[in-house]
């Protein structure tokens, strides 16, 4: 039961009711039959307790008229980080990291402090709800993105998005490989803000990626103008003053136990045999103090800087360039050298393999052009093959359309020519038949003899069946008025 809401005596009982019906919804009926009768609680008070419970957020509604008890959400705290995939977790203090879907990420960033909200289903630990209890400004390199007055670092680091520079960037920095400080992700914006730190230069260089590389490791390469000063005002011989307040052991057999690859000599011991033949040996430590004295800015950025990592410049990062590489008994370049030469070798690994991808994705794009054009051939031939079989049978069909054409033309020249030889032959014939008529002066109903039909009966059969037979009867009864007369 959540203690900090004041429960009425009613809301307690009503709420212990719905707590004990841990499935399911409970209507105000069915509270109320579960409260005893000497309670004197009427049904009405029950429905406003329900009501309040409600608003308090000690229960929920889930349908209109039916209430159910809301479970304490359980909690973690930890850290935000992300995956090379993208992918986030929340890392707690223990060192156990659990996986958060990506819709609860919003305006949070990597490296903050979150606490979680989450269910266990069995085995299984799912975050539902994630906000933020604390944030650290972070440090992302990445190229300036300038155009007319808005300002953007891209990067490819996991977990974040551009960032929206803060204050106005000259454009000439426009395409500068920097390093930004991200500090806020206000909520329904689409980008974080940061500031710039430091810009390096002209990406593909190598003083440029190594002091990118270095900066993204969260290790300073600029250093203050008051610090740099007090370097340079360091005096590097010790004056007979200091000699005098101090114990010589410059005449004392003394030699450092640092190793020969050491960045600086710090601690040593010396050797000098006593007159009652005891041995006597000194350790010595290096006086630090003598060169930085306490609250000056040398001593400020060398304390701002102690938790950074302990790698490659920390002479520089402590004391600045001149202090580190001449001052207080440092060996000199040896370390920054080998430093720069394995970061120079990392760089030039990275454009070696930069070199190859390139190389590789030019390859790759001259084989599918190639394979576009060799495609593109086989289109063209295939599509000259077809168009070639096409004027071959369009070339066929015209033939044969003309022979077609020429044999119709014969056809209709050879019937008609028949139609004019079948005509003539009738025309024969009928006139052979005519002037029998005319000769034998024969008189009947179709201008011919009984005798003259029988021997021209055939004759006269192809007569009548010849579809110019009508012609002909009216031709024969003209030519037969003609004879009698």
């Amino acid at each position: 039961m959540n203690s900090n809401y004041k429960l009425s005596f009613i809301e307690k009982i009503v709420l212990a009711i719905l707590e004990d019906t841990p499935k399911g919804a409970l209507n105000t009926q069915r509270v109320f039959s579960r409260i005893p009768i000497d309670a004197k609680i009427d049904k009405e008070s029950v429905y406003q307790a329900l009501l309040s419970l409600t608003q308090k957020k000690l229960i929920s509604q889930p349908s209109k008229g039916q209430f159910a008890f809301v479970k304490p959400s359980q909690t973690l705290q930890g850290r935000l980080i992300t995956s090379n995939k993208g992918e986030y977790y929340v890392v707690l203090d223990d060192g156990l990291s659990y996986f958060i879907p990506t819709v609860y990420i919003k305006q949070l960033l990597p490296e903050d402090r979150v606490e979680c909200e989450y269910k266990v289903k069995g085995k299984r630990v799912d975050i539902v709800y994630v906000r933020l209890i604390d944030r650290k400004p972070t440090k992302v390199v990445g190229y300036l993105d300038v155009f007319e007055k808005n300002a953007y670092l891209l990067t490819s680091k996991a977990g974040f998005k551009d960032i929206k520079i803060k204050g106005d960037v000259d454009p000439k920095l426009d395409g500068q490989k920097a390093i930004v400080e991200v500090y806020d992700f206000p909520p329904n914006t689409k980008y974080p803000i940061g500031r710039i730190l430091e810009v390096f230069g002209t990406p593909g260089n190598n003083e440029t990626e190594m002091h990118a590389i270095v900066g993204e490791f969260g290790f300073k390469t600029i250093f203050p103008k008051d610090v740099l000063e007090e370097t340079e005002a360091i005096e590097e011989v010790i004056s007979n003053n200091e000699i005098k307040s101090r114990k010589d052991f410059r005449d004392v057999t003394t030699f450092t136990i640092d190793p020969a690859d050491a960045k600086d000599f710090d601690d040593a011991i010396s050797y000098r045999e006593l007159e009652n033949g005891n041995v006597k040996i000194g350790v010595h430590i290096a006086d630090v103090s003598h060169y930085v004295k306490v609250g000056t800015p040398l001593d400020r950025e060398a304390f701002e800087r102690d938790n950074s990592f302990k790698a490659r410049m920390e002479q520089m990062a402590k004391f600045g360039s001149k202090f580190a590489n001449e001052g207080a008994g440092k060996k000199q370049r040896e370390f920054e050298i080998k430093m720069e030469q394995l970061l120079l070798k990392e760089q030039q690994q990275k454009e070696e393999r930069d070199a190859r991808a390139e190389a590789k994705k030019k390859e790759d794009a001259r084989i599918r052009t190639l394979l576009a054009l060799k495609e593109n051939e086989k289109l063209k031939e295939r599509k000259r093959k077809e168009a070639e079989l096409q004027r071959i049978e369009d070339e066929k069909y015209a033939n044969l359309a003309k022979k077609i054409g020429e044999d119709f033309k014969a056809e209709q020249v050879k019937l008609k020519h028949d139609e004019h030889e079948y005509h003539a032959h009738y025309r024969k014939v009928l006139n052979d038949q005519m002037e029998i008529i005319k000769n034998t002066k024969a008189v009947s109903k179709y201008g011919m003899a009984d005798r003259e039909k029988a021997l021209n009966s055939e004759t006269l059969k192809k007569i009548i069946d010849d579809p110019l037979y009508p012609k002909i009867i009216s031709k024969l009864v003209i030519s037969t008025t003609s004879a009698k007369s």
